[in-house]
């Protein structure tokens, strides 16, 4: 679909309706491509639901991602996991405790004078 000319919203919702038929997967993987108009990088994979697949699809913007994106995706959440999981574990380690008070004297009673 060309989005630099008017859009006939009728066969846009037809277009979305019918790649939404053709995804078997209910979150399938896409990934962005270079859209100089829009200043988008392109190369990034994400996780969406089938609309959003389908209308990404159809305005051309991402493509259905392959086998090989995927696992790059996966692979590179696992290296940020362990990142975060490295990076709470030090900050746990410079917790500083503080000793529990001492327990307060008792206040001397002043003798009361005779």
């Amino acid at each position: 679909m060309n989005f630099d000319t008017r859009v006939d919203v009728r066969s846009y919702h037809a277009e979305v309706r019918q790649q939404m038929e053709a995804i078997a997967d209910p979150y399938p993987f896409v990934t962005s491509r270079a859209v100089a108009l829009r200043r988008m990088p392109g190369g990034v994979t994400s996780q969406v639901d089938r609309e959003t697949a389908a209308r990404l699809l159809v305005e051309q913007t991402h493509t259905l991602a392959t086998e090989e994106e995927v696992e790059r995706y996966h692979a590179q959440c696992a290296e940020q996991r362990q990142r975060i999981q490295e990076t709470e574990q030090r900050l746990m380690s410079y917790r500083m405790f503080l000793p529990t008070a001492a327990p307060m004297a008792t206040p001397v009673k002043k003798k009361e004078k005779e």
